[in-house]
């Protein structure tokens, strides 16, 4: 049995999936740490996950170049910022990834 038969995510069902996620939903639920695994099996796609990697990634950089000195409290502050930008990030990722979709099973964006 591969995943495949477990999550029904044959090429085309992925990119058809993808197409109802125009919410939020999975946006906020990539705060959970399950569900970005999920979404990347189901939806057959890493996009999501790849912007908050980069996005956090970049928002810690920058709070560390931006403090003279790292400390627990700016630490604490650029892990704050990369909880709260995690759904915005996420949804970017999920908006490209159904753009991607959308092109290729044909299918007019919104």
């Amino acid at each position: 049995m591969n995943l495949t038969e477990v999550f029904g995510t044959d090429q085309i069902s992925a990119f058809e999936k993808r197409q109802l996620d125009t919410d939020w939903g999975y946006a906020f639920a990539h705060l959970l740490p399950i569900v970005p695994l999920y979404y990347a099996i189901t939806r057959r796609t890493i996009t999501p996950g790849l912007y908050i990697l980069a996005g956090t990634l970049t928002i810690g950089f920058i709070a560390g170049l931006a403090a003279e000195k790292v400390t627990p409290d700016v630490r604490d502050a650029a892990n704050i910022a990369g909880i709260l930008a995690t759904p915005f990030l996420a949804k970017v990722g999920i908006n490209q990834a159904r753009e991607f979709g959308a092109d290729k099973i044909k299918l007019p964006t919104a």
